[in-house]
């Protein structure tokens, strides 16, 4: 299984998540993660039981916190065109668009794709999984740096490796959940 590099990584603390935008790979170390996106300390995702608006991130963090989850946490650039009450309505508009995560229908990066698309202007059509938005976005210089928690083990001079996964892994998650 070919990996995915995530360089220049530094610990993650929790007064980072007050402000800016942040794509979080939850359970980074399985096939596959799930997404999130933190827009000003609220989370939005989607998940088989449907879309997740605004929530606190300090519900993940615990969760993440009690459980050790390995999680990758990518720093995105604020957009100079974008205020913060733009950025919030844009990621409740496309995350409302999706009634649920389903084979055919959305996965997790869905509205993440979306907002991007929208945001840092991405290429949305060559996005089929998470590392190829990773790519865009370096791409436009969009990463403002990587952060971490619980991956001490797994950091080798700054650079953390995951297992990179195809969308038929994807969609396996996704019957195994429903």
């Amino acid at each position: 299984m070919s990996k995915y590099k995530f360089s220049q990584v530094q610990l993650f603390k929790r007064a980072y998540l007050s402000e800016g935008v942040y794509l979080v790979l939850l359970n980074a170390l399985k096939v596959p993660p799930h997404l999130l996106l933190v827009v000003s300390g609220k989370v939005f995702s989607i998940s088989t039981l449907g879309p997740s608006l605004d929530e606190d991130m300090e519900k993940y963090m615990r969760l993440i916190e009690k459980n050790r989850m390995a999680t990758v946490f990518v720093k995105l650039s604020l957009p100079q065109l974008f205020t913060q009450a733009d950025l919030l309505s844009k990621v409740r508009a496309v995350t409302r668009s999706y009634p649920r995560v389903d084979v055919g229908l959305a996965t997790c990066l869905s509205p993440i794709a979306d907002f991007c698309t929208d945001v840092y202007a991405v290429n949305k059509s060559q996005i089929h999984l998470v590392f190829d938005l990773l790519d865009e976005l370096k791409n436009k210089d969009a990463v403002e740096g990587y952060y971490h928690m619980n991956l001490d083990d797994q950091l080798r001079e700054g650079e953390v490796l995951v297992n990179q996964y195809s969308v038929f892994e994807v969609n396996e998650a996704i019957h195994a959940v429903r």
